[in-house]
């Protein structure tokens, strides 16, 4: 069949052919956004702060790394603390005790570090950007 030059086959005439590549793209998109969320960066299994052995108080997370790299004979001051996050709760701020974790770090699931130094409401997908609370 010999199609006249310059006119258009019927399906492209009707926008059939352009609702096609638009629902093509809202699936592509769609597709992309579920494949990232869920993602265990977003949803991890605990969070991991530092804790003063001496105080039993939050420290800055760099604390126990630098604590990991020393070199000699000093002393451990510092240990990690791992705090569940499906459970809810709070993430202690830097100079609070943090309560209702563990400092056996978990065989299985996933580990984020990073907490911000201010705290937070622990919430479904991470921490949140709450406060602590007040401290002692």
């Amino acid at each position: 069949m010999k199609r006249k030059q310059g006119k258009q086959p019927s399906w492209q005439q009707d926008g059939h052919y352009a609702r096609l590549i638009a629902m093509g793209a809202a699936v592509a998109v769609a597709m992309t956004l579920t494949a990232s969320c869920g993602t265990d960066e977003e949803n991890p299994d605990y969070v991991e702060i530092c804790v003063d052995q001496r105080t039993g108080e939050r420290v800055e997370d760099d604390q126990c790394e630098d604590e990991e790299h020393s070199h000699g004979g000093s002393h451990v001051h510092f240990f990690h603390y791992y705090i569940a996050t499906q459970q809810g709760g709070t993430i202690p701020r830097v100079g609070q005790k943090p309560t209702g974790g563990t400092t056996i770090k978990p065989q299985s699931g996933t580990i984020q570090k990073g907490a911000p130094s201010s705290g937070g409401k622990i919430e479904r997908g991470g921490f949140g950007k709450h406060g602590g609370g007040s401290g002692s």
